[in-house]
């Protein structure tokens, strides 16, 4: 009885050793996920403050081109009123000409901007699917 008391002494402390060694991986595997998962939120975080700024972007590129939208409509009517009195067209036409020209480019800003929320937004998506 001794004998069978020492072998099931032996079994107990080869399954806590067993125990043990599981719960220190699965302690190691814990830690693993928890640093992987950080590293996910930060990611989120870093993405969404991107968004953030390409909203702010996106918002101030519209402003700017509705103020040149106006200056656009207002440099328009004073060539109306130009032509028909048939003085400084050209000067008129080459600030009409500028102020498409910077619409132009604040439309293609807009655009960009757009694209990167897009981007960001799918990027997003895709870190919570992940």
């Amino acid at each position: 009885e001794l004998r069978r008391y020492r072998q099931q002494t032996e079994e107990l402390g080869a399954a806590s050793g067993e125990a043990a060694a599981a719960n220190a991986q699965l302690q190691t595997l814990k830690d693993k996920f928890e640093r992987e998962l950080a590293q996910v939120q930060k990611a989120l975080d870093k993405a969404q403050r991107d968004i953030e700024a390409a909203g702010l972007q996106r918002d101030k590129a519209l402003k700017l081109g509705e103020a040149l939208e106006s200056k656009l409509a207002a440099a328009e009517a004073q060539i109306q009123k130009l032509q028909s009195g048939a003085e400084g067209q050209s000067e008129m036409a080459a600030q009409i000409t500028k102020l498409k020209d910077q619409l132009e480019k604040r439309e293609a800003n807009l655009s960009r901007s757009e694209n990167i929320i897009k981007k960001l937004m799918a990027e997003v998506e895709e870190h919570k699917r992940g």
